[in-house]
């Protein structure tokens, strides 16, 4: 892909922002290569990311400080670099996950999407993260006995919002009842979009599209160029109707403590 390196570098900022503000630890190992690690032990929530000059040397140190502490996390690769590490990378017993894409939009080339006439509200609940926490387990495909996980992660971003993240958490509600919820990040004139999730019974009725478009155009009242977000691939297709366009592709490796649940 024929990407400019402006809007890589925003999509790496931006994530950063992200991460970092909810994340217990945010280790720089080098200038390619950044570690960021929660209290839980989930692949989902403890990460290294490696960008293409990350350089041997650093991903050794990011996953020893990993495995040090015996913590299952997610390797994040960018896909064009995959050729260079992936001896490294089964020698060390990580197991190939999923694959995601990092995606961009700017404002003033949102296209137009015919949206449901549904009768529903959405409000900001960054007082009550109760209400935006509902529709995570479709977001992170957990099942209902993982509500450890899901209480954990909340209290991540309460302490985030505490300390003065630039977060939004929406919440699109049908008949009161949370519906769809997603994470607004904004920093200046950049905007990211995470955690986009629609409980199981509400999916397929378009609740997740009137929600993205609504964050959109709470964007641009704060004067975001541009947006950006690391779609699933169950996702893409969603988020290329709104405009947004793929800038490069994450290969995702996890590595679990054999004697640990994961």
């Amino acid at each position: 892909m024929n990407i400019p390196l402006y809007y890589l570098r925003h999509y790496q900022s931006i994530e950063k922002t992200f991460w970092t503000s909810i994340c217990e630890h945010s280790i720089q190992i080098a200038q390619h290569t950044i570690c960021y690690l929660t209290p839980l032990n989930s692949p989902a929530f403890n990460f290294i990311y490696l960008q293409p000059d990350s350089t041997h040397h650093a991903f050794m140190q990011a996953y020893n400080l990993f495995v040090s502490q015996k913590k299952n996390h997610t390797l994040v690769i960018p896909e064009e670099m995959l050729p260079k590490v992936i001896d490294d990378i089964e020698a060390l017993n990580y197991k190939r996950d999923s694959v995601t894409t990092a995606m961009a939009l700017t404002l003033s080339q949102q296209k137009e999407v015919n949206l449901p006439d549904n009768q529903v509200d959405i409000v900001l609940a960054n007082h009550d993260l109760s209400l935006w926490a509902k529709p995570l387990v479709s977001a992170f495909y957990l099942s209902e006995e993982h509500d450890l996980v899901i209480q954990e992660y909340v209290r991540y971003h309460e302490d985030a919002l505490q300390q003065g993240a630039p977060q939004f958490h929406f919440v699109l509600l049908v008949n009161g009842e949370p519906a769809t919820s997603m994470t607004v990040t904004i920093e200046g004139e950049l905007a990211r979009f995470d955690d986009i999730g629609t409980e199981p019974k509400f999916q397929g009725k378009g609740y997740a599209s009137q929600l993205i478009d609504y964050a959109l155009a709470f964007c641009r009242q704060q004067r975001v160029e541009h947006c950006f977000l690391d779609a699933s691939e169950a996702g893409f297709d969603l988020y290329k109707k709104f405009g947004f366009e793929p800038l490069f592709r994450y290969i995702n490796y996890v590595w679990c403590n054999k004697n640990t649940m994961h």
